[in-house]
């Protein structure tokens, strides 16, 4: 089986060469490598009917941290390769829109990505949701956390067994 012109690896998925090409017979290796080649959010915006692999879209580095691209198309990107492709800054500016609150308290895979992603101050901002606390006990374990450790809010959210192999005692 040789793969077609769609997956030549030296074409440039540009607009221009998209517009040449877009309607022509493209095998499933073709459409999901143009998913996973465009550089240019705007080609999926301009052509919603073309059979995109929302797969390679969810991870497409090169268009998925721009705010339109999800705004406008998030209902057809996977969430579970999404959250872990997103840049932080870019997970918590679309926090709404992906409604990732829901995420977090009803899909413990996207909870735990989104635990190890989210910056301190985003979960702070947020600490009423159903984070993974081994996870962020870990991550943000340091010897400043003495001071916060016995917070009455995070008292019962530690894990103290992490804690209690790790905790410099002095």
């Amino acid at each position: 089986f040789i793969l077609g012109f769609e997956c030549n690896k030296h074409v440039n998925w540009n607009l221009g060469m998209f517009k040449e090409f877009y309607n022509r017979n493209f095998s499933d290796s073709g459409y999901s490598f143009v998913s996973k080649k465009i550089t240019d959010y705007n080609i999926v915006l301009k052509f919603p009917n073309f059979q995109w692999d929302c797969d390679q879209l969810s991870s497409n580095l090169n268009i998925i941290n721009h705010e339109k691209f999800i705004e406008t198309v998030f209902a057809k990107l996977n969430l579970n390769i999404l959250v872990r492709c997103l840049s932080p800054n870019m997970l918590e500016k679309t926090y709404e829109i992906l409604d990732l609150q829901s995420y977090i308290n009803s899909d413990e895979d996207v909870c735990i990505a989104l635990t190890e992603r989210y910056s301190l101050q985003f979960i702070r901002s947020h600490s009423r949701l159903r984070w993974n606390w081994k996870i962020l006990t870990q991550r943000f374990f340091h010897p400043d956390l003495r001071l916060q450790i016995s917070n009455p809010h995070y008292i019962d959210k530690w894990d103290w067994d992490y804690l209690s192999s790790n905790l410099e005692l002095s």
